[in-house]
């Protein structure tokens, strides 16, 4: 369906699709946001409309995004963004409710950060104005995430200074251990290491996990309490209310890392194949952790099931906090694994 009805919009306002000028933006009275991402880059999404609207705190703003991602939107953006959840799978009278309001209206610009989705162009392609993400520029895999979605929203580079201070005494603690990607997940032992470290560093605090039910084979028999995502708003919700309560986040490169950070939580980041400087934003909060054999090294090997990377990272006895250049990016490698190095 998105297909197609995506093709007649765009053919349909062919002559408001292309590039816009910072001059555009500045002059714009109204801006429509479409974002339908994944966790992380939704998040990403999410923080840098923050500092758009900081930008240009006098514009009318519309954001449409899924259910799920609704309650994380409202928690990072501030109230000049009215933020509408809409089920792109189920909810038919949805769509032409939201259709009306913005053929009714048109909003000025139109954009879809981090969102490839046909459903996102379909929406922005009722502004005056708009120009998709998916063809705004290819960026190598080492270029950094929030500086795409920055250019592509005019916002200027921000300079380098990681903010991270890990809390001294973190009486909640709550752990991410897993991603959708194998390849940047702790496995049973890792997060096994990975609980005694901050058992003996914080002797006193409550440590909890947050994982997807199938993941609780992996946890093994540690005895500590679960939280477990879900797809709908509700669990959003509680999920968000638990990263609020938590005096330190512990992560893996993934979704939950970039939210508790984009709520200010202090927050550490347990990186393997992927470089920090690729994956923070420049001004972060998180203070990262990866394999000094890692360094100045983005690893893309797809292949790759079991990544000694981590292993070796929680194989040590310290943990220091890795050091980020964004001054250059990393090296890709796609074919020997560094961590052996």
């Amino acid at each position: 369906m998105w297909k197609r009805i995506t093709r007649k919009r765009l053919q349909a306002n062919a002559v408001g699709n292309a590039p816009l000028t910072a001059d555009e933006i500045a002059r714009a009275a109204s801006v429509l946001f479409a974002v339908f991402a994944r966790y992380g880059d939704s998040v990403i999404t999410f923080k840098l409309l923050r500092a758009f609207v900081r930008a240009y705190p006098d514009k009318k703003y519309l954001l449409v995004t899924s259910p799920q991602a609704l309650p994380y939107a409202r928690a990072i953006l501030p109230e000049a963004i009215e933020c509408v959840g809409f089920d792109k799978h189920r909810d038919v009278f949805g769509l032409w409710r939201l259709t009306r309001r913005i053929r009714r209206a048109p909003f000025d610009l139109g954009f879809n950060p981090w969102s490839h989705g046909q459903e996102s162009e379909y929406f922005i392609s009722f502004a005056r104005r708009f120009h998709p993400y998916g063809a705004f520029a290819e960026y190598p895999r080492t270029h950094n995430l929030y500086d795409r979605a920055r250019a592509y929203l005019g916002l200027p580079e921000k300079p380098a200074a990681l903010t991270g201070k890990i809390p001294p005494q973190p009486k909640r603690i709550l752990i991410s251990p897993f991603s959708t990607d194998v390849r940047k997940s702790l496995n049973t032992d890792d997060l096994k290491k990975l609980v005694a470290w901050l058992g003996k560093r914080y002797g006193n605090a409550t440590l909890a996990l947050a994982l997807f039910p199938e993941e609780d084979a992996k946890v093994g028999d540690l005895p500590l309490a679960r939280f477990h995502f879900g797809k709908s708003r509700k669990r959003s919700r509680a999920f968000l209310e638990l990263v609020k309560g938590s005096d330190l986040f512990v992560g893996v490169d993934a979704g939950p890392l970039h939210l508790a950070d984009a709520l200010g939580v202090p927050s550490i980041g347990i990186f393997g194949p992927t470089a920090p400087e690729t994956i923070l934003d420049r001004d972060s909060g998180i203070v990262p952790l990866r394999l000094n054999a890692m360094q100045g090294w983005f690893c893309d090997i797809r292949d790759c099931a079991d990544p000694l990377c981590l292993h070796r990272l929680f194989a040590g006895t310290l943990l220091p906090p890795a050091p980020v250049d964004f001054t250059r990016s990393p090296t890709l490698e796609i074919e020997v694994c560094r961590a052996k190095f």
